[in-house]
C-alpha cells in the first residue's frame, strides 16, 4: 500500500464530506449507514483492514457489557480498535453522548 493511495482515499472521503455536510439550504446528507460505506470503510480498507472479513473487522461488535460498537478491528480474534460512526451533522451534545459510550468500551 502506497502513501499516495492512502492520501487519495482520504481526499475522496473529505470531498464526500464537503458535498454531503448538512447545510441550511439543502437537506442532502448521508445517513449513518451510508457514512459507514462511503467514508469509513474505504479508509479502513486502504489501511489494510478487510471490512469483508469478520475475523478482522466485526461490524456491530457487542461487548459483554452490552455496549455495541459500529466496528471492532481485531487481531487474533481480539478487538484492539473500536470505531463508532455517526451521520454527518450530528449535534455536539450527541457527540458527547458517544464519547461516553466510547469510554464504556474502554472500561469493558
Amino acid at each position: 500500500m502506497s502513501l499516495d493511495k492512502i492520501v487519495n482515499v482520504i481526499i475522496e472521503a473529505l470531498e464526500k464530506i464537503r458535498e454531503y455536510e448538512p447545510k441550511k439550504k439543502t437537506k442532502k446528507t448521508l445517513t449513518e449507514a451510508t457514512t459507514k460505506s462511503a467514508l469509513i470503510e474505504p479508509i479502513l480498507a486502504i489501511l489494510g483492514w478487510d471490512v469483508r472479513d469478520p475475523r478482522l473487522v466485526e461490524k456491530e461488535y457487542k461487548f459483554d457489557s452490552g455496549v455495541t460498537a459500529d466496528y471492532a478491528l481485531k487481531i487474533n480474534g481480539n478487538p484492539i480498535i473500536v470505531v463508532e460512526a455517526k451521520r454527518l451533522g450530528v449535534s455536539p451534545d450527541r457527540l458527547m453522548d458517544e464519547i461516553s459510550k466510547c469510554e464504556a468500551y474502554l472500561n469493558h
